[in-house]
């Protein structure tokens, strides 16, 4: 591409972000460093083919509707209700802030690293069938139905009201510290460990098929 044609591509884009409401198709099939500002509301999808940086504010309602078929490394500020529909097939290392409610439906076929603070409430639905580590702070009612085919490590600190409906086929730690009344209802079908700190009412549903080890305070 001519760097005439690249300045009149990226002033065509420039004014798309301006636009009142965007609608963005992309596919990339070479590495790219993705920067960017939304102030309108946007719909978002695309499919990567290659390794991605991701680094945007969205202050504005988004839909994101995303393929991952190459590593990619995603820091956003979302602070406006968004949803997320991902599918990762690669690596991937997701750095989120959340500061109004989310709705997150991702199916997760490569090892993921998630680091994310949630301040709204959140409805997450997610499928993992590769590792995973999970660093969440949810300061906000959540619901979370999560399917584990592969080993997790979560470490979670619940502050608000949280629903907990997890199917476990894989070995997993667990390490939360629950402030709020919380219902889990679990399903382990595999080895477990769980370190757990009530300091609210809670109710524990659980179906245990291997063995488990429990430190709990109070136990």
């Amino acid at each position: 591409m001519s760097d005439f044609d690249s300045k009149r591509s990226n002033s065509r884009t420039l004014k798309t972000l301006l636009a009142p409401s965007v609608f963005i198709q992309s596919i990339y099939t070479k590495p790219v460093i993705i920067q960017s500002i939304y102030t309108k509301p946007v719909i978002i999808q695309s499919i990567y083919t290659k390794p991605v940086i991701i680094q945007s504010i969205y202050t504005k309602p988004v839909i994101i509707q995303s393929i991952y078929t190459k590593p990619v490394i995603i820091q956003s500020i979302y602070t406006k209700p968004v949803i997320i529909q991902s599918i990762y097939t690669k690596p991937v290392i997701i750095q989120s802030i959340y500061t109004k409610p989310v709705i997150i439906q991702s199916i997760y076929t490569k090892p993921v690293i998630i680091q994310s603070i949630y301040t709204k409430p959140v409805i997450i639905q997610s499928i993992y069938t590769k590792p995973v580590i999970i660093q969440s702070i949810y300061t906000k009612p959540v619901i979370i139905q999560s399917i584990y085919t592969k080993p997790v490590i979560i470490q979670s600190i619940y502050t608000k009201p949280v629903i907990i409906q997890s199917i476990y086929t894989k070995p997993v730690i667990i390490q939360s510290i629950y402030t709020k009344p919380v219902i889990i209802q679990s399903i382990y079908t595999k080895p477990v460990i769980i370190q757990s700190i009530y300091t609210k009412p809670v109710i524990i549903q659980s179906i245990y098929t291997k063995p488990v080890h429990s430190q709990c305070l109070p136990c």
